[in-house]
């Protein structure tokens, strides 16, 4: 998720540059699901496709809650239907540090996490 929106603070998919999360709001994606991570750190460190469309844009790291019949692809778990409850953290990626900046306010993911899935 990111926050390229000229200040004002929206999130949108990194992938598709439209689609718009907004706290509290439920979301359904019936087509391939919404990706979640069990770890803060292994969505940090998710692979982001060169063709995706905010992909130089400050990201947002979410806790959300998800739910319906769900799979694992990878490290991440695709659900259809994803309500966002918070945004944990925003770090440009162009910073070198991106991946440490999150790494240092969360280190390995606690029994805490692993109990929210984490987009």
């Amino acid at each position: 998720t990111n926050t390229c929106d000229g200040g004002n603070r929206r999130l949108f998919s990194i992938f598709d540059g439209v689609t718009e999360y907004r706290l509290g709001i439920p979301m359904t994606n019936h087509s391939n699901g919404f990706f979640v991570y069990e770890d803060p750190l292994h969505a940090v460190k998710a692979r982001v496709p060169p063709t995706s469309a905010l992909k130089d844009c400050k990201r947002a790291l979410l806790r959300v809650l998800a739910s319906g019949k769900g799979y694992r692809r990878g490290r991440a778990l695709a659900f259809p239907h994803l309500t966002p409850v918070a945004v944990l953290e925003e770090v440009d990626p162009l910073e070198r540090s991106f991946a440490a900046a999150f790494a240092a306010t969360y280190g390995r993911a606690t029994s805490a996490y692993r109990k929210q899935a984490v987009m």
